[in-house]
């Protein structure tokens, strides 16, 4: 099975022709959720022909896709910049593909971690140049991929993932600064193809699969200003099983987006609050299954 993470960046794009709104964009089945109303929308952002994507991420005012051909033999990058309402492309690199990475931006640089058939588990896309170019960066501690990872503080932070088909409770943190990777206190339970977002200074990993191949409804809650778990703060479990599926952080609250595995594939939205501690799946499910390439655009 192919699971594609990915981190939810929020993006500011403005153009005069196009109206204000707000939408979650799942560029890779072609819908958006107007964040206003939680309603969904078939999009008029188009994938370039023969293209999977698997991130998308902005920098400095452009839309960066990250992904592959249909075939899987290779990564692509493309570049996008509004005009009007739509999108023009332009291909900018090409690498071998791997296979269930997670990617996370910090700065102008995109990092992809983990993932299967790569000998190297860290690397990064460097955008401040001129030119585009892959870099390696420091190995995590062992090969994985499926893993939940996030940006916090200019850190990365890698949660869980799988080795050897085994689900893991490793948690590390990457230092951009020093390229260092460093080992925080293990999850309290071994996850994988899990999602992770900041709210209030708080990383909140949800989602995925157990060690015994079940999936979860649990969530567990990192603080990354102690570097320890917060047992402390229980957060209610969600209503529904989530798997592979994105995770975004917007106005105070969390929205995790439908389940796209073998045997759980669902089009349901659910919303926490975490000033209630509670979970509530929104009356509008998606137009279609979820993809997993997703971000918000404020434009």
């Amino acid at each position: 099975f192919l699971i594609i993470l990915c981190h939810l960046i929020v993006v500011s794009l403005s153009d005069g022709e196009c109206p204000n709104l707000k939408i979650w964009l799942d560029i890779g089945s072609g819908q958006e959720m107007d964040l206003a109303t939680e309603s969904w929308n078939v999009t008029s952002y188009k994938l370039p022909d023969n293209f999977k994507a698997d991130h998308i991420f902005n920098v400095s005012g452009k839309l960066y896709l990250l992904g592959g051909n249909k075939e899987l033999t290779e990564h692509q990058v493309y570049s996008l910049r509004p005009i009007g309402c739509s999108w023009w492309y332009q291909e900018i690199h090409r690498k071998p593909y791997r296979l269930q990475t997670s990617a996370v931006l910090v700065g102008t640089r995109i990092y992809m971690i983990g993932g299967i058939a790569d000998s190297y588990t860290c690397e990064y896309l460097e955008t401040s140049k001129y030119w585009l170019s892959w870099r390696k960066c420091a190995p995590m501690f062992g090969k994985r991929y499926c893993t939940a990872a996030v940006a916090y503080e200019g850190r990365i932070y890698a949660f869980g993932g799988s080795e050897e088909f085994r689900p893991t409770r490793l948690v590390q943190r990457y230092n951009p600064a020093t390229d260092r990777w460093t080992r925080l206190p293990p999850m309290p339970i071994a996850t994988s193809c899990g999602a992770a977002a900041v709210l209030n200074n708080l990383i909140y990993v949800i989602g995925g699969f157990n060690e015994m191949s079940y999936l979860e409804t649990f969530v567990q809650v990192f603080d990354p200003t102690i570097s320890e778990w917060r047992d402390d703060l229980p957060v209610k479990s969600m209503n529904l099983e989530h798997y592979g599926a994105p995770l975004m952080a917007f106005n105070g609250s969390l929205y995790i987006a439908g389940s796209s595995s073998s045997t759980n594939t669902h089009k349901k939205v659910e919303k926490y609050d975490p000033k209630t501690n509670t979970w509530r799946v929104l009356p509008n499910e998606m137009i279609k299954s979820p993809s997993g390439v997703f971000t918000t655009v404020l434009k």
